[in-house]
């Protein structure tokens, strides 16, 4: 079991938004995974959110911020922050067509979230060309974290979550093999928060190769509004996380 990546990127916002108080979560460039976070079974991992000095550029700025445990690097990125939300693209990426075969999205070796994780509403479509999806808002952090750092999440850590959850669900269904986070390259947020019941993924994919996938992810409200954009999510993908995602449980 690992540290999702999705709340790896709310941790590190966190970080930037701490000295700088005053300015609107915008995103992040080249968020990258470089040593997951193992959780095992009863023991703790103390781990450090570290925030650079913030460099400016207009009224854009970027805080670097990595996330450490002790010497031991685990990700990295940099967090933009600005005065104001710029306004949407008009387009939620292109439309995915075809149906996803599969009754259950949860169990069946496919996805190994537990219960507090497993939010995805319902697959709408899926072909080689991507997948569509409704997804749940998460919870507030009290219901995750026991002593949360901020009462309200500056993004939405389960809604980012379920859109790698379905890149697992898209990459076993078009390579036979189970995938894990690498690297965000761009991710933009176009308010301050998610709401409603549901919100819309859709997926399309941009590249693949023999053992990674790319993508752009897209976020929408229940109206089309476009709420948050991923350019250039990357994965790995290997036969062998397929045992592992089929165990479901700490070691």
């Amino acid at each position: 079991a690992v540290l999702p990546l999705a709340l790896i990127a709310e941790w590190l916002a966190i970080g930037a938004m701490h000295n700088n108080p005053g300015l609107a979560y915008l995103g992040f460039d080249e968020l990258r995974t470089l040593k997951g976070v193992i959780l095992e079974h009863g023991s703790e991992v103390p781990l450090q959110i570290m925030a650079d000095t913030m460099e400016s550029d207009g009224d854009r700025h970027y805080v670097p911020v990595e996330l450490r445990s002790g010497a031991v690097l685990h990700a990295r990125g940099r967090v933009l922050l600005g005065e104001e939300f710029s306004n949407p693209p008009a387009t939620a990426g292109a439309p995915v067509t075809g149906t996803y075969p599969h009754d259950a999205i949860y169990g069946g070796g496919r996805l190994f979230h537990g219960p507090l994780l497993q939010g995805i509403v319902g697959v709408d479509a899926c072909s080689p060309t991507g997948i569509s999806a409704r997804v749940r808002c998460a919870p507030a952090p009290s219901a995750w974290v026991v002593q949360p750092i901020r009462s309200t999440w500056l993004g939405d850590p389960m809604v980012m979550d379920c859109a790698f959850q379905l890149m697992i669900l898209w990459s076993m269904e078009n390579t036979g093999a189970g995938s894990l986070p690498a690297c965000v390259g761009k991710y933009r947020q176009y308010r301050r928060s998610f709401t409603g019941d549901e919100i819309g993924v859709n997926i399309n994919i941009i590249r693949r190769s023999r053992n990674s996938i790319s993508a752009n992810i897209y976020f929408s409200d229940a109206a089309g509004q476009l709420l948050a954009a991923i350019e250039d999510y990357d994965c790995v993908t290997d036969a062998s996380l397929n045992q592992a995602f089929r165990r479901n449980r700490l070691q």
